[in-house]
């Protein structure tokens, strides 16, 4: 997967604001559940199945969106105690924890919704919105050109490498003399979590494909008189 800079986090998290209307659908979303939300309440479900259609998961229909909630809080009242606690964060993730939500994974891309089930975008996504310090989203063309295959485990072992990136990030933001938690707000992007500035990255250049400027491109631009 190689490494990122803090400055290809930024330029994509930049790009990612200007051409992807799902970061305004994202903000409100957050703001409507406090950023951590409770599928044990409907509102909170439903907040969460408006705000996937915006994602682009077509799996969760308007006309079903009473029955769907009531699914999705099942699975959510089966597994509930067996979720990553909200308090932790990506970079404390064990490998226990690891087994543990690749085995959620499992069980919630079955859940039957609407007339498909919730599939593997759907239950990466809804992973991270319950639980976005600690899980990142995924959609297929990016799990492609990284080479994962449909499964939990290799979501687990997706989670492993943006690991391994996040702590890459956190020595360059302490170079820099601020803490990695403090990144989104360094960004102007307060409502965000650096798992989901990673997955802007990996949407930026994975899925849509950009190749991004290098820093002594800009700067050369910035010098322009």
């Amino acid at each position: 997967m190689g490494t990122v800079t803090l400055f290809e986090i930024a330029f994509a998290s930049a790009i990612f604001s200007a051409l992807d209307q799902n970061d305004k659908s994202y903000h409100q979303f957050v703001e409507c559940t406090g950023g951590f939300p409770d599928l044990n309440f409907p509102e909170h479900r439903i907040h969460l199945l408006k705000f996937l259609r915006r994602w682009g998961c077509r799996q969760f229909e308007n006309d079903s969106e009473g029955e769907d909630s009531e699914k999705i809080h099942s699975w959510y009242r089966d597994h509930e105690t067996e979720i990553i606690s909200k308090n932790k964060d990506l970079l404390e993730l064990t490998e226990e924890d690891l087994a543990l939500v690749s085995a959620i994974y499992d069980s919630l891309r079955t859940v039957q919704v609407s007339r498909m089930t919730v599939g593997h975008t759907g239950a990466a996504k809804i992973l991270f919105a319950i639980r976005p310090h600690s899980l990142v989203p995924w959609d297929g063309a990016y799990r492609k050109k990284l080479k994962y295959k449909d499964s939990g485990s290799e979501y687990a072992r997706h989670l492993n490498e943006v690991k391994y990136l996040v702590n890459e990030l956190k020595i360059q933001c302490t170079k820099n003399r601020f803490s990695i938690e403090d990144l989104p707000e360094q960004l102007g992007r307060s409502y965000a979590t650096v798992p989901k500035l990673v997955d802007e990255y990996f949407w930026v250049t994975k899925t849509r494909g950009y190749k991004l400027p290098d820093s002594s491109q800009v700067q050369f631009w910035i010098d322009w008189k």
